[in-house]
């Protein structure tokens, strides 16, 4: 892993602390739901997971709140 993707881990890690697991397998970066680990959304890089992870919260705050 290089410390590119260190940082990312801990960057995506402390901002999501609590709502997601975050992960890098296989060269591809996953979020799970803690609540719902059926969920798993995933991107290419650790910017674009942070974006799916933002849409993903905002649709849950959305149904929340319906």
């Amino acid at each position: 892993m290089t410390q590119d993707e260190q940082s990312g881990i801990w960057r995506l890690r402390t901002k999501w602390l609590g709502s997601y697991h975050i992960a890098l397998i296989d060269d591809v970066w996953r979020a799970k739901r803690f609540h719902n680990v059926t969920v798993v959304l995933t991107g290419d890089s650790a910017e674009e997971l942070d974006r799916r992870i933002q849409d993903d919260y905002a649709t849950l705050s959305r149904a929340a709140t319906s």
